[in-house]
């Protein structure tokens, strides 16, 4: 497909938001997690290690993410991680141990780190290499022009 006719097709648009809510949930992890744990009486050298959880798991969790969507799918890979992102941090105003809150903050990063793996083979998959480029491009502006507004301003 060219670009034209991708932006026409709800495929596109659904990923574009998908980008853009998960892109936002990221942010606000990477942005916010910090402050969450200095918030609840952390002293900073314990907050610090929510964010290297997050780290950790959104680089090393791509590993896994690439067989699971190889083998299971890169809908299904990009759903039960998305899922699992969502009850993490719906979870996360109920936790205040140090480990809950890295543990929750290392499923999102996981999540995270599926978002970039996982998205750029889906988009190939669903409109062909012609104008990838391009294509991926335009999905990218849900993150880069969208998302870094959306997180932390909902979550701040």
């Amino acid at each position: 497909m060219n670009v034209q006719d991708c932006i026409r097709t709800r495929s596109f648009w659904l990923l574009w938001i998908i980008w853009a809510i998960q892109g936002a949930a990221g942010v606000s992890m990477i942005t916010l997690s910090m402050s969450y744990g200095l918030s609840n009486g952390m002293a900073l050298e314990s907050a610090v290690l929510i964010l290297n959880a997050f780290n950790a798991t959104n680089g090393a969790g791509r590993l896994i993410s690439g067989y699971l969507s190889d083998n299971i799918g890169r809908n299904l890979t990009m759903s039960i991680t998305f899922f699992a992102a969502g009850l993490a941090y719906f979870f996360f105003p109920y936790s205040s141990s140090l480990l809950t809150c890295a543990a929750l903050a290392a499923v999102i990063g996981f999540s995270f780190g599926t978002l970039f793996l996982v998205s750029a083979p889906l988009v190939s998959d669903c409109f062909g290499l012609q104008h990838f480029g391009a294509i991926f491009g335009m999905v990218f502006t849900a993150y880069g022009f969208f998302a870094g507004l959306l997180g932390p301003s909902l979550s701040g």
